[in-house]
């Protein structure tokens, strides 16, 4: 009988160890994060297949020194967008 108090206390004590760390944040929704993964993958597919589109034009005629930096430019502008926070952070998870 002692054992299995002393089993059910270490059970509680997990159970509530997870559920503070949960109330700290320490710990998040996996349904959250592939959401979050999902829209950052969906936003970087679709900047990619629009990148050859948007600078074919401003590449006629030029150097290749020239189109390096534009496109250099414009691989840069989206890494600098998928930086940032697609979602906020502070939104309660699931």
């Amino acid at each position: 009988m002692s054992e299995a108090r002393t089993a059910l206390a270490r059970e509680q004590t997990a159970a509530l160890r997870l559920k503070n760390a949960v109330a700290r944040r320490e710990y998040v929704s996996l349904a959250g994060v592939r959401r979050e993964v999902e829209t950052m993958f969906a936003m970087l597919r679709e900047r990619l297949v629009s990148i050859p589109g948007k600078i074919a034009a401003s590449c006629e005629m030029r150097e290749r020194r020239d189109v390096e930096e534009i496109v250099r430019d414009e691989v840069y502008e989206l890494l600098d967008e998928l930086s940032r926070p697609i979602l906020p952070l502070d939104r309660p998870t699931e």
